[in-house]
């Protein structure tokens, strides 16, 4: 975060004539986007018959293949852009299966923003879906070409705090927090909630957090997130820029180690100082240099 947010700095992204993973997430989110801006919530999903529905998946990709940016789609080519049509396709008629399975419920938000303050620091979101249920609540959801995992939202330093801050920021009652999970032929939601909205998303609290949360419900769920994210916001505005990655895999696809130089042992670890905390005296650079 001090890195990206604060020092703005960014990895150099690895060259290549294909879509990207953001390119091709951003594809899936705009198909996303206009099939649920036709559908609407469950009744008109179950009022669909296979030859509707397959017109309406259609529609959105086309309309999420004509919002890629020209420039893009005359660098991969027509026929890559057919291919990825033909897979997303695919991809939302399993996704659609997953949906047909919920009781009901209305989009009542896409992509809607929202901004608040947390402990002085200023956040923005964007929420990607809010569903709203038959008793006014509201199923808060972040939709994932990869897995979801329930994990990621707990213990004092979540890896993945956005859907927990959009419960923080819904001015309406929260009923579950999921991701929405569209992956080939690994389709489901997972999340948290008080209510089973969906198959996937857990209401046995005590029994999902053990070990990682000390929370009996939700609503003290809630409260610990808030806490934790009130702390990580602190923490932020103080400078906290320690270089100490969450788990092994935190690196994985960081591409900033050059920055943190999270290989090179610390004075504490080596008993000598560390390369990243001892600048070269001047006549170091430039007897490197074979400057005199």
């Amino acid at each position: 975060a001090f890195a990206r947010r604060r020092l703005k700095v960014e990895a150099l992204a690895a060259p290549s004539l294909a879509l990207n993973a953001a390119e091709r997430g951003s594809l899936l989110h705009d198909a996303l986007f206009a099939l649920w801006g036709e559908l609407g919530g469950a009744a008109s999903l179950l009022t669909l018959d296979a030859a509707a529905q397959s017109a309406l998946i259609d529609r959105a990709v086309h309309a999420a293949l004509a919002a890629l940016p020209e420039s893009r789609r005359n660098a991969v080519g027509g026929a890559y852009c057919a291919q990825e049509g033909a897979h997303l396709k695919q991809l939302l008629q399993e996704w659609l299966e997953v949906e047909r399975q919920r009781a009901d419920f209305v989009v009542t938000a896409r992509e809607q923003e929202a901004a608040f303050d947390l402990n002085g620091l200023p956040v923005s979101l964007r929420v990607d879906r809010i569903d709203t249920l038959p008793d006014g609540s509201q199923v808060i959801i972040d939709y994932k070409s990869g897995r979801g995992r329930i994990s990621d939202w707990l213990g004092e330093r979540p890896a993945r705090p956005q859907l927990p801050l959009y419960g923080m920021a819904s001015a309406a009652p929260v009923a579950a927090l999921a991701f929405a999970q569209v992956r080939p032929r690994d389709c489901k939601y997972v999340g948290l909630g008080e209510i089973a909205a969906a198959t996937g998303i857990e209401v046995d609290i005590p029994k999902t957090v053990r070990g990682r949360v000390p929370c009996e419900d939700w609503e003290a769920l809630q409260s610990y997130w808030q806490t934790c994210l009130q702390q990580l916001a602190d923490d932020f505005l103080s400078g906290a820029a320690a270089v100490d990655p969450l788990n092994s895999s935190s690196c994985t696809w960081c591409g900033l180690q050059a920055l943190c130089r999270v290989d090179v042992p610390s004075a504490a670890s080596s008993g000598s100082l560390s390369v990243a905390s001892e600048s070269p005296a001047p006549e170091q650079l430039a007897n490197r240099r074979g400057i005199s």
